[in-house]
């Protein structure tokens, strides 16, 4: 039984491919040490310092409500 395990541990481990590296983007988010949020939602744009390309994008994504 655990050669059984053994061998599928091992093939799996064969046949994983390695992590995708993190996108370009992310690596330029920065989130703020102090953030406000005005209103009754508080958005991603509210958190954390984006460029413009991906504020455009994910800037109004949803993170909580009031």
């Amino acid at each position: 039984m655990w050669r059984i395990l053994w061998l599928v541990l091992i093939a799996l481990l064969a046949w994983a491919q390695p992590a995708a590296p993190a996108p370009e983007a992310a690596a330029a988010v920065r989130f703020r040490s102090q953030a406000t949020a005005t209103g009754d939602y508080i958005f991603l744009e509210d958190l954390a310092e984006l460029p413009p390309e991906l504020a455009q994008r994910c800037g109004q994504v949803l993170v909580w409500t009031a």
